[in-house]
This record gives structure tokens, sequence and C-alpha cells, in this order.
């Protein structure tokens, strides 16, 4: 483990279009940032809603859903290998 970190959601500010039904459960998808600086309350860390490929490619607004901070970290964070598991 080289992270930990910790994410406060703010659950009105999350797009009830981008939940979706998996095997186990309903799911979003949220993307983060880690920063290599503070803001002025200690976090670090930002969220949002996960964009598809042609709401990037049209360049539409991050919908943040929240921020955090990194509480741990050993100085390693590794790329996860891409998994074709479902949810």
């Amino acid at each position: 483990m080289s992270l930990l970190g910790t994410i406060k959601v703010d659950l009105d500010k999350i797009d009830e279009s981008k939940i979706f039904q998996g095997k186990k459960g309903r799911y979003i998808e949220l993307t983060f940032a880690v920063n290599d600086e503070t803001d002025d309350y200690g976090n670090n860390i930002s969220a949002w809603n996960g964009q598809t490929k042609e709401e990037r490619a049209s360049k539409e607004d991050k919908k943040f859903v929240g921020n955090g901070r990194v509480f741990w970290t050993d100085g390693n964070a590794s790329k996860a290998e891409q998994s074709t598991d479902e949810f």
C-alpha cells in the first residue's frame, strides 16, 4: 500500500444520470486528483463525476463533488492494471 486518503463527497452534487446498475449494486464512477499543494483547508485531493470520452473531447466542465486529503504515503504510487471485470 502506498497511499491512503479520505474524500468527503457532497451527495447533492452527484449526477444521478451517472449512476449505473452492476452485478452487485448501484455504482458511480468518480475521478480524483491528488495535488502537489494543499488548499486553505488542508485538502490536496479533489473529486468529480467521471466523464465519458465524448464529454472530455467536448471540454465539458467537470462537476466537482468533493475533496479530501492524503493522510499517509510511502512515497510510491503505482498505476493499476486495466481490469475487464464487471461490477
